[in-house]
Order: C-alpha cells, then structure tokens, then sequence
C-alpha cells in the first residue's frame, strides 16, 4: 500500500497524563493502525495539515468529541482500505488538505465514499483551499488562518458538523 496511516485517538490517556504528548504528538504512544471505536469523526489529512488536524482532535478531545487522525501522505495511491475503515466507525469524515478543494484529498475521498458506501457513507466535511484565484498572500501560517486550516479552525467547523450543522466545504 502506498500510503502510510496513524490513527489516533485525540483522548487517550498518555496525552492527558504526559504534557509533552499533548504538545508534541510525535511522543504520543497511541499512534496505531487500529480504529478505535465509538469516534465522532474521523479527520483525513495530509502533509502540513496532519499538525493542524492532532491539534484540533486534541481541541475536540476537551469539549468532549472523541476524533482521530488520519494521515495521508499520497492521495494517489489512496488507502482505500484505512480511509473505508475509518468510515465505517464514525458518523463524519472531515478531509484537511492545503490544496484547493477541487482535485486533491477531498475529491478522492468524496468518490471513494460515495462510490463503495453510497447513503450509507458518513457525512463527509471537505476543508481546504476553494477553487479561485487567489486574493491574499503571506506566510504559510497566515494563509492556513486565512482559509480556515488552523486547529482551532478546524476543531470549531467539526464542533458545528457533530452537534448536527449543515457544514458546507470550505
């Protein structure tokens, strides 16, 4: 498989007892390949994103919803496999990508789940940049503020999406 996935539960117990794995999710010893049950949502990221989307499952952990991580790092080839496991234990997939929402991780996620799931898919929460030209130029983080891709950012569109918001793509 051409992909390499974690998954991970924004609410174990090591990041709660351990402050340097709450910051530093690389120190985190929940990373693993098993979904865990009973997850609200299932954040699909790739490349820069994957900071932003621990971040904001860390955030959603606080307020109580339980989501994990996974990451992505090619969308072609796409783990289908991991992303339809995911799927099938959450009640939302939310995409993260620092790439324009035509085309990119989302898209492929968005085929995948519509074509193997059908209505029985999870709702689905593309976020990332929209499809026009650009009007703001900065820094790297500036622009991920600016489109919305910052952890709390993502962590309040998911908040709105679970308690049953009509979120729409980015």
């Amino acid at each position: 498989i051409g992909c390499d996935h974690m998954w991970r539960r924004a609410a174990c117990s090591t990041a709660a007892s351990d402050s340097s794995a709450a910051t530093d999710p690389t120190k985190d010893a929940a990373i693993t390949t098993t979904i865990a049950t009973a997850i609200a949502a299932a954040l699909t990221s790739i490349t820069i994103t994957t900071t932003r989307a621990l971040h904001a499952a860390e955030t959603l952990a606080q307020s109580g919803i339980d989501c994990g991580v996974l990451h992505m790092h090619t969308v072609k080839p796409l783990d289908e496999e991991a992303i339809l496991a995911a799927a099938g234990k959450v009640s939302a997939v939310v995409t993260v990508e620092e790439h324009t929402l035509v085309g990119g991780l989302g898209s492929a996620v968005s085929d995948l789940l519509s074509d193997r799931l059908g209505p029985q898919a999870p709702r689905l929460l593309r976020l990332g940049i929209p499809d026009r030209f650009p009007d703001k130029y900065g820094s790297q983080d500036e622009l991920l503020s600016y489109y919305g891709l910052q952890g709390a950012q993502i962590a309040a569109r998911v908040q709105s999406l679970v308690a049953g918001g009509r979120e729409e793509a980015a």
